[in-house]
Parts: structure tokens; C-alpha cells; sequence
């Protein structure tokens, strides 16, 4: 006798329950990825932005007068009380003509063009006594004889060899110098140069359920008032530029221009004491750490692998606990040493963090920090970069950098 069967016409509670952990399960993992993606998506579209913008940065270059030495000035803060003139300066008529005050090493100076941040009032340098270890009229802003190990705002900064970690000074075309009346009339147009406006101004209200607001102009007149007649723009996005000696082309002159793009650029923080006209480059800031600056950090290089074939290495870097030590992969990082050649000049080189390992104690600076970066670029030009102290310059959203050769 057959047995009997019996249709089923529905499921059992079992199988509903393991379909909805399997969907529940689906559903988390892609949850999980869409913070990675978003983060991957807005790292594309910066990279394709500061292409772009570097792009047009080296056309207007170019075009410029900007590689021209005869045209040229920068900072000279080696008197004092030059009344209210911040951006006191003598020009630089030929390469090597800069002060010998340690920042360049050689006959072949390298050099940042930056007049944005030169025309800012509270930039420039510390008091004559030299109490704390800024110095804004180079890059990055500290004196050459600042090392990582200690806070740059400590009120007594070691002595040493005031050669032993090079700078690249601070130029602008001569057209901006003069009065600070004069400067700061300059300074719409200097931004407008060195800043991307293509932006739009936008307020995010804390309120998670509110839209965004777009800022715009509105009218004023009769009945028309308070209608929005232009959205309003704003810059992300600016850059600056360093011309270093090159290390690949062999020519008299040659010099490898580097534009960096930068989001989002924060300058100096404000000195503790006024800038005034009896000392117009005073930069000394209050003793609490937390007023160091972030956009421009030191890192001491205590190790390094790689750098032999085209792809990059790794170094160890360690600084005090004074300095932020936040460092972003996809983010751009330059290393500078002297020269291993008596009289030759100073080596910068950029380099694009690739990964960053976790902060761990330092084990050379008492109270520091220590992590492994991961760089990508082009071979160290110099037999190693421990023999002679290499400082890393970590640039607050440095997220571009686009190098041509060129001849000065």
C-alpha cells in the first residue's frame, strides 16, 4: 500500500527565520562597506580635483612671473624695527642671493612660492631672542635648527648647528610688497589667484533631518529685497608651490617645480603677543601645546627601507608629544636633508602616504610618539637618510602634487 503524501502550501517558522538572519546578514555586510566606500569615492574625487587644479596651477606658473628669480622677494627679518612694514624685504636678484642664516645649503637655493600666506600680519618670525622654534617666512615654518624632540612653542629652544635641518624660503612676486594698508588690499586678489572659488557656500545645520542651505547674495532694492540673486562660492581647495634643485636632470638651472594642492588650508595660529610696529615679525605663541599649529608638522626620519627601484619605502618617524601626530593615507609628505656633498644643496623630495601604522610610544624622544609610514615615489636620491638627520613635513590635507622639470 502507497503511502500517502500531502501538499504543502506554506513554510515552516524555521525557514522564515533562517531567510531573515541570511537577508539581516546581507544587509550588515553591505552596511558595513559603505563607510569604506564613501571614503574611497571622496578620495577619487579629491585626486581627480587636485589634478585638475595642479594642472592649471603649473599654466599659471607658467605664464607668470612666478620662475622668475629677478622678480622675486622674500622676508628679510634679520633687523628689527623697520616701523609697521610687515613684509620687509630684499630682493632676490640671482639664485644663492637668500641670507645665509642656515635655511639653504649650496649656491642652489630651493624656495616655496606661498604670497598668500606671506601676506598674512601674523606670520613671519619669533622675537629676536629666539624664544621658541617658528620661523613662518620659510617652509615649513621653523627654524632650521628646531628638531621634532621638543615642543616648537617651548620658551627655550636648544642651540645647535643652525645648518642641520634645511628650509626652502618663503617668495612672492615683488608687486605685493609695500605698506600693510597696501598688502591687505593685495591680499582679495592674491587669494583669488591661489585659491579654487568653484565651491559653493553651503551651512549644514547640526539637526540630521534639516536639508543643507546654500548662501547666496541677495537683493536690496524695493520690493525685490531679500531674494537670493547669486549664490555665494567659496574655496576648498588652494596651493603652493616648491622649487628644489632637481636630482634627475644634469643641466645648469635645472630645478623640479612641485605644485601641492591643499584642502581646506588653516594658517598660523595667533600669537600671544601682538605684531607691532616696533616688532613687526613677532610670532611667539602661548606655552599650551595645544596652540602648536597643525597645518605644517615636523617628524624626525629614525628609520627607513626601501627607496630602491622606483617604489617607494618605509620610514619610522618620531616627534614629541607636542606635535599632532595625524598623518592620512592618500595624503602627501616631504622629506628634506642635507646634502651629503660639502656645498651642494639640500635635498626635498614629496612622497604620497600610501599607509600609517598606529601611534606607539617613541624610543628616542622621552614622552614622543612613533609610527611607520608608507611612502610612494621616486628612489631617495642620497645614499641613506639616517647618516644626516631627514625631517618629514607632514602637510595638513596635502592631497596633490603634480612635479615638472624646469629651467631658472
Amino acid at each position: 500500500m502507497s503511502k500517502s503524501t500531502q501538499k504543502r502550501n506554506g513554510i515552516t517558522l524555521i525557514e522564515v527565520m533562517f531567510a531573515m538572519g541570511v537577508m539581516l546578514i546581507g544587509l550588515l555586510g553591505i552596511a558595513s562597506v559603505i563607510p569604506v566606500a564613501a571614503n574611497y569615492a571622496r578620495q577619487t574625487l579629491e585626486n581627480d580635483i587636485g589634478t585638475v587644479y595642479a594642472s592649471h596651477a603649473v599654466a599659471l606658473i607658467n605664464s607668470s612671473k612666478f620662475l622668475e628669480p629677478k622678480d622675486l622677494v622674500f622676508v628679510n627679518d634679520e633687523t628689527t624695527g623697520l616701523s609697521s612694514d610687515y613684509l620687509r624685504n630684499r630682493p632676490r636678484r640671482e639664485p644663492g642671493n637668500f641670507p645665509a642664516a642656515g635655511f639653504q645649503v649650496g649656491t642652489t637655493p630651493s624656495f616655496c612660492i606661498d604670497p598668500w600666506f606671506l601676506n598674512h600680519a601674523l606670520s613671519y618670525r619669533d622675537t629676536s631672542g629666539s624664544v621658541n622654534g617658528f620661523h613662518a617666512g620659510v617652509f615649513p615654518y621653523y627654524d632650521s635648527d628646531y628638531s621634532p624632540a621638543v615642543s616648537p612653542n617651548a620658551t627655550a629652544m636648544p642651540t645647535g648647528d643652525p645648518n642641520q635641518f634645511p628650509r626652502l624660503w618663503r617668495v612672492f612676486p615683488e608687486i605685493i610688497t609695500g605698506s600693510p594698508n597696501l598688502s591687505r588690499r593685495i591680499g582679495g586678489a592674491i587669494q583669488s589667484v591661489f585659491q579654487n572659488d568653484d565651491s559653493l557656500s553651503m551651512e549644514f545645520p547640526d539637526d540630521p533631518t534639516l536639508y543643507p542651505q546654500q548662501l547666496a547674495y541677495t537683493s536690496q532694492v524695493g520690493a525685490a529685497s531679500n531674494i537670493a540673486v547669486r549664490r555665494l562660492s567659496e574655496g576648498h581647495y588652494s596651493w603652493i608651490a616648491t622649487v628644489t634643485p632637481s636630482t634627475s636632470v644634469i643641466a645648469p638651472g635645472a630645478m623640479k617645480l612641485s605644485v601641492v594642492i591643499i584642502r581646506d588650508r588653516v594658517f598660523v595660529p595667533h600669537p600671544s603677543n601682538p605684531i607691532t610696529s616696533s616688532s613687526p615679525l613677532n610670532y611667539a605663541v602661548s606655552a599650551d601645546a595645544e596652540s602648536n599649529p597643525t597645518n605644517e608638522r615636523l617628524a624626525l626620519v629614525t628609520g627607513a627601507i626601501g627607496f630602491v627601484g622606483g617604489l617607494g619605502g618605509s620610514v619610522t618617524i618620531e616627534a614629541s608629544s607636542d606635535m599632532n601626530d595625524s598623518i592620512k593615507a592618500g595624503h602627501w609628505v616631504m622629506l628634506s636633508q642635507r646634502n651629503f656633498s660639502a656645498g651642494q644643496p639640500a635635498v626635498h623630495v614629496w612622497y604620497e602616504v600610501n599607509n600609517v601604522s598606529e601611534t606607539s610610544p617613541s624610543t628616542t624622544f622621552t614622552g614622543g610618539w612613533k609610527r611607520t609610514v608608507s611612502l610612494v615615489g621616486p628612489d631617495w636620491p642620497q645614499a641613506d637618510m639616517t647618516s644626516l638627520p631627514t625631517q618629514m613635513t607632514i602637510v595638513e590635507n596635502a592631497i596633490a602634487v603634480k612635479e615638472i622639470e624646469i629651467t631658472l
